[in-house]
């Protein structure tokens, strides 16, 4: 069977694969020290903390709140702060599914020191929740270790305080090594699953290596109503 591509086609084709490559972000794109590896640093640590930080968060999230439904009594199931939770949630065999994430708990429990939780994201991505003392969970997902205190949590949110270490490579001598310590994040939300906001605050340090080489450090600094702020220094 023939396929014919029109002129209109082949046009966007190309257009695609300009943007395409403009928008791909890998760190072995940081190695020069020209004033755009900069933008393209800042674009890099962006797109980092949403997929490796702020993503997995979530899930947690999603977690902790889910666990605590399953664990509730019939009277407490019908409250409305579940609503969401309710209506969507649904069980196989041996795990929940929500929001196309797939969560199995341990026989202990979400909240039992020592069990181990075993979540997929909607993704396919695995991650693993572990408590390891009162209201300290240990996270492990794609090479990176979460350790997520939660500090408060009530009918209007949650409060966590986030530590996190971690790496991103590439197929290259290249590679980011990020850490957070202690930052705190505020989920706020109408009823559970259903946010109004999410507030960071505090820093992300991203240090791009070479063949063990290091070639910058950038800061970002986190607060509610400001967009991040990103400091970019050579060693």
């Amino acid at each position: 069977m023939s396929v014919i591509v029109s002129d209109v086609m082949r046009k966007f084709l190309s257009y695609l694969c300009v943007v395409l490559a403009a928008v791909s972000c890998k760190v072995s794109d940081m190695d020069d020290f020209d004033d755009t590896v900069d933008a393209r640093i800042v674009g890099f640590c962006e797109n980092l903390f949403d997929d490796e930080i702020a993503q997995y968060l979530n899930y947690f999230y999603n977690a902790f709140h889910i666990s605590r439904f399953v664990e509730a009594d019939a009277e407490v199931k019908m409250c409305g702060k579940y609503d969401l939770i309710r209506m969507e949630l649904s069980y196989e065999t041996d795990f929940y599914e929500y929001d196309l994430g797939k969560y199995a708990f341990s026989e202990s429990g979400f909240f039992s020191e020592g069990g181990r939780n075993e979540i997929v994201s909607r993704y396919g991505i695995p991650i693993v929740m572990t408590m390891v003392s009162p209201d300290v969970w240990q996270m492990n997902v794609r090479g990176s270790q979460f350790e997520v205190r939660v500090v408060d949590e009530d009918d209007g949110g949650m409060r966590l305080s986030v530590s996190v270490s971690g790496r991103r490579v590439d197929e290259s001598s290249y590679y980011a090594a990020y850490e957070i310590a202690d930052m705190d994040v505020e989920y706020v939300h109408s009823k559970i699953m259903d946010f109004e906001s999410i507030t960071y605050v505090g820093s992300m340090t991203v240090r791009f290596y070479n063949e063990g080489a290091l070639l910058k450090i950038c800061t970002v600094e986190y607060a509610p109503l400001m967009p991040p702020h990103y400091d970019i220094v050579r060693p």
